[in-house]
């Protein structure tokens, strides 16, 4: 076991292991001179990038050298809140654009998404397809948009921290405040429409990803 840790944070080969050793110990070394100093040392821990896997192995290394920091990252994503990365996500904090599901005027018989890219693209479908919508300006968008959503990755699902602000005339806030609430099985024909361009996007996307040998 100790030979198979060793060689996991070896500064070589494709392991990422040695990065976070490292930042652990810099880290902890920048505490202990901030405390020495007389000020509260690392209190807020920033874990920053797209990929969730990386995410889950900073927050792996990190917490248990700093169990009263706040960890904060960018773009909710479901792998956050798997159940077999929970206890290293739990207490996250998360600023994203959307949550996993939006108001249920809007999501519809959508299932929860795996993704905040995932739930803008829906959006933005929704509002390509929609012929109330389309004669909005853009003006009308704007508040949509004016700041992200903070949620915290509880034991299973994601809170929303945001408040519930009136956003729109049409709807009263775009994004859900209750990730579990609102969901109901019966698609119509533009739902339909909206999700098939979801996942031929998805697709495409696949296609295009860096194949690993």
């Amino acid at each position: 076991d100790v030979f198979q840790q060793a060689t996991l944070e070896r500064a070589d080969g494709p392991s990422q292991y040695d990065y976070l050793r490292r930042l652990a110990a810099y880290l902890m070394t920048l505490d202990q001179r901030e405390k020495q100093t007389g000020r509260n040392g690392v209190r807020a821990i920033g874990v920053l990038g797209s990929d969730a896997y990386d995410k889950v192995l900073v927050l792996d290394a990190l917490p248990a050298q700093f169990p009263k920091a706040v960890f904060f990252a960018p773009d909710l994503d479901a792998r956050l809140l798997g159940r077999e990365v929970i206890r290293s996500t739990q207490n996250l904090i998360v600023a994203s654009s959307y949550g996993l599901t939006l108001n249920p005027k809007i999501q519809d018989a959508a299932p929860p998404f795996r993704d905040t890219y995932q739930s803008g693209l829906y959006l933005s479908t929704r509002v390509a397809l929609d012929p109330v919508l389309q004669r909005l300006s853009s003006a009308d968008f704007s508040p949509w948009f004016r700041t992200p959503q903070l949620i915290e990755i509880g034991r299973t699902p994601a809170v929303p921290l945001s408040p519930a602000l009136p956003l729109s005339k049409h709807y009263e806030n775009i994004h859900a405040l209750d990730e579990q609430a609102g969901f109901s099985p019966w698609l119509n024909r533009t739902l339909v429409l909206t999700l098939l361009v979801v996942a031929v996007t998805g697709a495409l996307g696949l296609c295009f990803l860096p194949r690993h040998t």
